[in-house]
């Protein structure tokens, strides 16, 4: 399969999204993008994500097929204006919005990220290393829906199902059930939707909610924390809980409110109206 198109890290707006030349965010998606090549639960999945009959033999053709169009193909980071913006929270995914006159066949698959998560992550405070965390976590969720919209039919459906142990990273990425959970507020408010203080981030959580229904709870002052904002997943199964986490604690929030997996056609149709 032929890919011609570059994809694309958009932040918020064409006028905040200007980053200097040596901003630490390219190196941070350059990195994350060479880390999910190398780490294979992220490669694999990726893969298996794009066919409807992800047998070992087609999985590891189509990995190859990835790392061949990652390798080859620099992202480009940029600012939008793109309504994909427009999110209640942190919205990551893949987005069909380059429409042209010539039709849906044009259109083009980017990842869309806040420019406030990035300056918060660039500000010192005790929730820098996590926001490391997450700001990987979001561009590997964008990669793997730019990597299925890009070598797959938009027919193909991948349910959850039970990867690696519940507290893996290939086990998180079949359910992408994840949350965030913040400093309690005075008087027990809510998390503020509109405006997260992300340096008030206190623990991700990785839940499981296919087999065991466990979480790993990996909180600012995890002495490996280190170790996982580099990259290195495998952290996570060395911080189990086998209780189900507390959703319904005021002061969390699930990473994300839109599905990884959007419908090409359906989202242009979205944008035309808007």
């Amino acid at each position: 399969m032929t890919i011609t198109y570059m994809p694309c890290v958009f932040l918020e707006s064409r006028h905040q999204g200007k980053l200097p030349a040596d901003h630490p965010f390219y190196h941070l998606v350059m990195e994350t993008i060479q880390n999910s090549i190398l780490y294979l639960p992220i490669l694999h999945h990726m893969a298996r994500n794009t066919l409807a009959n992800p047998d070992e033999i087609a999985v590891k053709q189509r990995a190859e097929d990835i790392i061949q169009y990652l390798q080859n193909t620099c992202p480009a980071v940029s600012g939008s204006d793109s309504p994909a913006m427009h999110s209640t929270f942190v919205d990551v995914r893949a987005y069909s919005g380059c429409h042209s006159s010539k039709g849906p066949k044009d259109t083009r698959k980017h990842i869309y990220i806040q420019k406030r998560l990035i300056d918060n992550w660039m500000k010192e405070s005790a929730s820098a290393t996590l926001l490391t965390v997450f700001m990987r976590l979001c561009l590997i969720r964008g990669l793997v829906a730019v990597i299925k919209l890009a070598f797959a039919s938009e027919e193909i459906n991948v349910k959850p199902e039970t990867h690696g142990s519940p507290w893996s990273l290939e086990n998180f990425l079949s359910q992408w059930n994840g949350w965030l959970e913040f400093e309690p507020r005075p008087l027990g408010l809510p998390v503020s939707h509109k405006k997260l203080p992300y340096r008030k981030l206190r623990a991700i959580v990785f839940s499981d909610r296919v087999s065991t229904f466990s979480h790993a709870y990996i909180s600012y002052l995890a002495p490996d924390l280190d170790r996982l904002a580099a990259g290195d997943w495998k952290v996570l199964e060395k911080h189990p809980s086998p209780k189900p986490y507390n959703v319904f604690q005021l002061h969390s929030l699930r990473m994300w409110d839109s599905p990884i997996d959007p419908k090409p056609r359906k989202m242009i149709r979205d944008m035309l109206r808007s």
